[in-house]
């Protein structure tokens, strides 16, 4: 999750900048968002107690596929903020359903290997994410970068929804 939301967020940057938003407001922008995420954090136990992994993780795909796009037409810093509240809701919930899966499938002797190889996998996205993103701004401009991202994140959802064992809790 974490190289997606840097390289997001400098796009969010970038397009709250150009709508004519200054420091407080960005700022605000950021704090929206993180409130998001941590709403999320906290209804995260209830959710994967309550549902399967596959669900959740399928529900946070289709909706950051959907709604991400919509930062592509947002014109102000408080509504890309909103947006992105919205997009990082389920984010938590889905890094504990799929570290929850992860974990139940390793045995007991490799779990922290397990769990520190999938953190490394996702960590090392962290410095590239940003200066990609930042690259495909200034090819592209902020919103197709928007709609790239939006459409990986697709591509993503339909892959979750496929899949046909993603994180399928056994009986």
């Amino acid at each position: 999750m974490l190289p997606s939301s840097q390289s997001i967020g400098l796009v969010c940057v970038l397009l709250a900048e150009r709508h004519g938003a200054g420091p407080a407001a960005t700022g605000l922008l950021f704090s929206i968002t993180s409130t998001g995420g941590l709403v999320g954090a906290l209804a995260a136990p209830r959710l994967v107690a309550r549902f399967q992994p596959r669900t959740l993780i399928t529900a946070f795909g289709w909706v950051a596929a959907l709604v991400t796009p919509l930062l592509a037409v947002a014109h102000s810093a408080y509504l890309i903020g909103v947006i992105g509240a919205l997009v990082f809701f389920l984010g938590p919930t889905a890094n504990a359903a799929i570290i929850g899966y992860i974990l139940t499938r390793a045995e007991p002797a490799l779990q922290g290997r397990v769990s520190a190889a999938v953190h490394f996998l996702g960590g090392s996205l962290l410095p590239i994410a940003p200066a990609l993103a930042g690259v495909l701004v200034q090819w592209l401009d902020a919103v197709p970068t928007v709609l790239l991202y939006s459409s990986a994140l697709l591509a993503l959802a339909i892959f979750a929804t496929a899949a046909r064992n993603l994180g399928v809790r056994p009986r």
